[in-house]
C-alpha cells in the first residue's frame, strides 16, 4: 500500500475524469470499509485512490416523483435513521441497521456496499424487494439498472472501474397500505455477517394482501426472489399459507446452493425466517 496515491474529487466530474484518466489503476473510496480491507489482503489491485467522501451530492435522501433517491454516499448510520426511508422502505432502513459495528455504519455507504457487492450483502435483498434501481454515471452516459441486472452484472465483470454509482431509486410502493421487513440469520448476535437474511414485501388493500415479494440473500452470488411465494401470500392463510411460502423459499435455497455443503442446513433454517417474515407483515399470529 505504499505506493498509492490519494486524491480527494471536488466535484462528480473530476471523479469521473479521474476515473477515465487512470483506468484500471483508480479505486473510489467513499467509507473505505471495504476497499482499506481489500487493499491490505492484496484482493485489489488499485494504486490510485479516488476520494468521494466530501461529495455533498451524493449524501442526499429525497422523494422525486415516484421514486425515492438515496445518494450513494449515504451512510449505514444515516439509512437507518432517516425518516423518508424508515416510513418508504423499512426493510432497508432496518437492514442498514444491522450493518457490522456502530464504527462501519458511519463510514460505510450504500454505494460501497452496492461497488463490493459481497453476496453476504444485508441491503441487497431489501433492495430487490422494494424493485430498487442503481443509477451508474461515466464520463460519456448515465445508465440505470434493475437491481437484479446491477448484482449480476457486477458479478460477471466487476462493473467498469470508470463507473460512479451515484444514487439508488427505491419506488414509492402504489398502494396506501403496506409492510416490509428484514430478517436474517448469523452466527451470533453482534458484528455477525449474514449465513441468511430474507426481505419481504407487502402490499395491502382494504386489509387483503393484493402483491407480494420474497427475496433470499446470501444463498448465492446475488439475491433470489422466491417464485410462488407472492401466490402463496395473496391466496392462502394459516398453516397452508406457511406450508407453501415454506416450501417455495426451500426450493429457491435448493435451487440457489445445489450441492454446496451450507445447502442442508439452509435448506431447513429458512423456515424460521420465512415464519417471521410472515409474522412481522401481519401474515400469521
Amino acid at each position: 500500500m505504499d505506493d498509492l496515491v490519494y486524491t480527494r474529487a471536488t466535484s462528480i466530474d473530476e471523479a469521473l475524469s479521474l476515473l477515465d484518466r487512470h483506468g484500471s489503476k483508480a479505486q473510489l473510496l467513499a467509507g473505505g470499509t471495504d476497499v482499506v480491507v481489500g487493499l491490505r489482503e492484496g484482493r485489489l489491485a488499485a494504486r490510485v485512490l479516488v476520494g468521494i467522501e466530501a461529495l455533498e451530492g451524493l449524501r442526499e435522501i429525497r422523494v422525486d416523483g415516484g421514486d425515492l433517491e438515496i445518494g450513494a454516499g449515504v451512510t449505514f448510520t444515516t439509512l437507518a435513521g432517516d425518516p423518508l426511508v424508515r416510513e418508504l422502505a423499512p426493510a432497508l432502513a432496518e437492514a442498514a441497521s444491522l450493518v457490522g459495528s456502530p464504527q462501519v455504519r458511519n463510514r460505510g455507504t450504500l454505494g460501497g456496499n452496492l461497488g463490493t457487492a459481497s453476496p453476504a450483502g444485508d441491503t441487497f435483498a431489501p433492495l430487490l424487494a422494494h424493485e430498487a434501481r442503481v443509477s451508474l454515471l461515466s464520463r460519456d452516459s448515465r445508465r440505470t439498472l434493475s437491481i437484479d441486472k446491477y448484482l449480476t452484472y457486477r458479478q460477471a465483470t466487476c462493473v467498469e472501474r470508470q463507473n460512479l454509482i451515484d444514487r439508488v431509486l427505491v419506488p414509492i410502493p402504489r398502494e396506501a397500505a403496506f409492510r416490509s421487513v428484514f430478517v436474517r440469520l448469523g452466527r451470533r448476535n453482534a458484528l455477525a455477517v449474514s449465513r441468511m437474511n430474507l426481505a419481504l414485501l407487502v402490499a395491502f388493500e382494504a386489509e387483503r394482501p393484493v402483491r407480494a415479494r420474497m427475496v433470499l440473500g446470501a444463498v448465492g452470488l446475488v439475491p433470489v426472489l422466491v417464485d410462488g411465494a407472492e401466490k402463496e401470500i395473496l391466496t392462502e392463510r394459516g398453516n397452508e399459507l406457511v406450508r407453501g411460502t415454506v416450501g417455495c423459499a426451500a426450493a429457491a435455497v435448493a435451487g440457489s446452493l445445489g450441492d454446496r455443503p451450507s445447502a442442508p442446513y439452509k435448506t431447513r433454517a429458512v423456515e424460521s425466517l420465512v415464519r417471521e417474515g410472515l409474522r412481522r407483515c401481519g401474515l400469521i399470529d
